[in-house]
């Protein structure tokens, strides 16, 4: 099995003139919901030539605390009951977080 830099050296070698993802970032940064409610997170990949892409539809997330928000394949957050929740987003071994408070209204 290839590690990630592995994965990542042989897309450079097989496609050299690809630009190369430097980041992510998660938006917003941190959000409050109201328990019941939803909200999106978009992923924006940053590469070295200074473009950007949408990823928000590729990247994977994480609740670490899922009784307070959920969050889907798309990156929509549900509060389910108040209190804070940190979702990590990842895309091709890049990570951002976005925090998330839920509150009763």
């Amino acid at each position: 099995m290839l590690c990630i830099k592995g994965l990542h050296a042989l897309r450079k070698s097989l496609h050299p003139n690809e630009p190369e993802l430097t980041g992510i970032d998660a938006e917003p940064a941190s959000m409050s919901v109201v328990v019941g409610n939803t909200d999106n997170i978009t992923v924006t990949a940053n590469y070295d030539d200074q473009t950007t892409d949408d990823v928000t539809a590729e990247s994977t997330y994480e609740s670490d605390n899922e009784s307070v928000a959920t969050v889907d394949g798309s990156g929509q957050v549900t509060a389910v009951a108040e209190g804070t929740a940190q979702i990590t987003v990842t895309y091709e071994g890049q990570t951002d977080t976005v925090d998330v408070t839920v509150t009763a209204e």
